[in-house]
């Protein structure tokens, strides 16, 4: 029979105040192939009580020896003497959540292969209640590289003691804990482990790290400048061999170095001393954005302070338990006292000693500045994040418009024209006595890889029947712009439709002026409330169709496509953005006004304007109907040409200009420097 699966390393010293419910919580889960290795270190209290308590329900042996301070030591000598596949640690003031060990077999399970097991982990306070969540800074549900995990690894430990289950053999392979490493040897060990092989990140909390002042990771930080030497060894010896591997990362090896920094300076707040934080604020302003967004997303800074936070207030609701007291009572001859005493702790003689020494909580201002510190990064981090996510979704939003160029132009040489405006309202298709209402978007479905809804859409129909339900309602992402809000048009109705982010252009001046019979065409003026303009053409319009011998500007200086900002719907069916709809500003912009112009869009009817709904863009009732080109990305809204270029046009480009670019044949001149 083999040995057992798990090795449970466990260190003790006068550990009478959580051991019990470290134990159980192990006990629980635990089979006959768990095993449990208890170190003590010299206990003077109830600890060998209650680990002999525990052996009639665990596979445990107990190790005692004489005191040394050293957990990490005791950690080792744990790992050499256990026996299992795999191994963890479990610090006698942490324990186990319902569930952790299965989790494990099942992912473990799945990949035989991976030597580290990464979980979250709760932080918890001394009286066990959930303070929040230590989070791992890794992606889930696929393994991970070496490279991978160290590289984030190294700019912060974000590994809970009790959480990761890792391989025995492996562990004992790389040295195990670094035993004269005091402060780092945690940091030291996974990195060493991650480095070893395959990582899996399971993102399931299934422990509890407990913050209280007598914690060994609490302690051992009171040496500022010790702590800052042995994290700056691990550090360098681990950049060195990761530097090895892959590319060099100059990013890495700053944000990094700023996290030691920044850790050495809350501990020596954290133990009553002033750090300086200018010099640390002007090091974290010359990470620069993407330094900023490593450091936050690695470090886990926010939640390992605020949890910590929230532990030293809730220490001001009242005393609680008395640390280092037993919950029935002190040890030894005044047990029966009506009043508990605190129990003697040893005489503090070197840093071995440290982990039973009592600390203080935070005070009120070293908060304040923990505040102010974590306020500032987030200010000067969020618009960055926001920027650069910004800068993402307007370069998905160009290529989409450079995917319609190609169908529209893909469209134009299998037809010998670009797609007719609309059909519908007034026309007729190819003068069928059906009203058939639909518009170009339909037409090029099939050179955007839509080929299945355009076989879909029944074209003797209007776009409004039951029968084209499914057309109307499916989301096509090249017509979509990822920074405006999704849209549905007449949501109540029997047949509500997807709005898109994509409007064909009509021209320089209103909805009906270049369709025969409907409105005043040709050199007839439209005066309007931006100036009276005369009509020079458009390349869609209603019924009808146009090649590119059409563009006498020339392909090159006419607008095709332009973008629109969805009209949301609430008190009435805002028509904006309704791109198989043939009615008045559905599918259709004009470039009578310029991109996002603060003039209302005219709509021709009150109830196809909803100017109350948040974020709509201006508009009223009022007729003829036009509408601007429209864009959430700030300064300017994306452009299509006649020649299948892209261009971004600025919010400030002067409305002649504009309104030049929007007709096929006014004979303007426009340089590329104009816009």
């Amino acid at each position: 029979m083999g040995g057992p699966w798990l090795t449970v390393a466990m260190t003790t010293y006068n550990a009478s105040d959580y051991l019990a419910e470290a134990l159980e919580s192990v006990a629980a889960q635990a089979g006959d192939d768990v095993e449990v290795i208890a170190v003590d270190d010299g206990s003077e209290d109830e600890t060998l009580q209650i680990l002999e308590s525990f052996r009639p329900r665990l596979d445990l042996r107990v190790v005692a020896r004489e005191h040394s301070g050293n957990w990490i030591a005791a950690m080792n000598e744990g790992l050499r003497l256990g026996r299992g596949r795999y191994a963890c640690f479990l610090h006698h003031d942490d324990f186990w959540l319902d569930g952790r060990l299965e989790a494990a077999r099942e992912a473990l399970g799945r990949r035989g292969e991976a030597v580290l097991l990464l979980q979250p982990s709760w932080f918890v306070d001394r009286r066990g209640a959930k303070l929040g969540r230590w989070r791992c800074a890794l992606p889930a549900g696929r393994p991970l590289s070496a490279g991978e995990v160290v590289e984030r690894l190294l700019i912060q430990n974000f590994v809970a003691v009790p959480a990761p289950i890792f391989r025995r053999d492996v562990a004992l392979r790389v040295g195990g804990l670094d035993e004269a490493n005091w402060h780092a040897a945690d940091w030291d060990f996974w990195l060493k482990m991650a480095a070893a092989g395959e990582t899996i990140h399971l993102d399931r909390a299934l422990t509890g790290y407990r913050i209280h002042p007598v914690a060994a990771t609490w302690s051992r930080t009171d040496r500022p400048r010790d702590h800052r030497q042995f994290m700056d060894e691990v550090l360098d010896r681990h950049l060195a061999a990761w530097e090895g591997r892959g590319p060099d990362r100059p990013l890495v090896r700053r944000v990094a170095r700023f996290s030691v920094d920044m850790n050495v300076r809350l501990a020596e707040l954290a133990h009553g001393q002033r750090p300086g934080l200018a010099d640390l604020a002007l090091r974290f302003l010359g990470l620069g954005p993407m330094g900023w967004h490593r450091y936050l997303r690695d470090s886990r800074i926010v939640e390992r302070v605020a949890a910590r936070l929230r532990a030293g207030m809730a220490s001001w609701r009242g005393p609680g338990p008395e640390v280092g007291v037993p919950p029935g009572g002190p040890a030894g001859p005044d047990r029966g006292s009506d009043q508990a005493q605190p129990r003697r702790m040893p005489k503090i003689e070197s840093p071995e000693d440290a982990p039973m020494t009592p600390r203080r909580g935070f005070t009120l201002i070293e908060i304040l500045v923990v505040i102010a510190i974590i306020a500032l990064l987030i200010a000067l981090l969020l618009p960055a994040v926001q920027a650069a996510r910004e800068a993402a979704r307007r370069a998905q939003c160009l290529n989409n418009f450079r995917q319609l160029g190609l169908a529209l132009h893909s469209y134009h040489d299998s037809a010998g024209s670009f797609p007719i405006g609309r059909t519908g309202l007034y026309y007729t298709y190819k003068n069928s006595p059906n009203p058939n209402r639909r518009t170009w978007a339909l037409g090029i479905l099939p050179f955007i890889e839509q080929s299945t809804l355009s076989n879909a859409f029944n074209y003797n129909l209007s776009f409004y029947d039951g029968e084209n339900r499914t057309v109307v309602q499916a989301r096509v992402a090249t017509l979509l712009c990822p920074s405006d809000r999704p849209g549905i048009q007449e949501p109540g109705s029997a047949i509500p439709r997807v709005k898109a982010n994509v409007a064909a252009n009509w021209g320089n001046t209103h909805y009906l002026q270049g369709e025969p019979g409907r409105g005043p065409a040709g050199p007839t003026p439209f005066a309007g409330p931006l100036g009276t303009v005369s009509f020079t053409g458009s390349p869609f319009a209603g019924n009808r169709s146009f090649g590119l011998s059409y563009f006498l500007d020339g392909a090159s200086s006419t607008v095709l496509l332009g973008e629109v900002v969805v009209g949301q719907n609430v008190a009435a069916a805002d028509h904006r953005g309704d791109i198989y709809n043939d009615d008045r500003n559905c599918a259709m912009f004009m470039t009578y006004t310029p991109p996002n112009s603060k003039l209302p869009d005219q709509m021709g009817d009150p109830g196809y304007c909803d100017a109350a709904a948040a974020g709509n863009p201006p508009c009223n009732g009022q007729d003829p109907a036009f509408s601007a080109s429209r864009s959430r990305h700030p300064g300017g809204v994306h452009a299509l040409m006649g020649d299948g270029s892209v261009r971004r046009v600025k919010d400030s480009i002067d409305v002649n200009v504009w309104r030049a670019l929007g007709s096929p044949g006014g004979g303007e001149v426009v340089g590329s420097d104009a816009y």
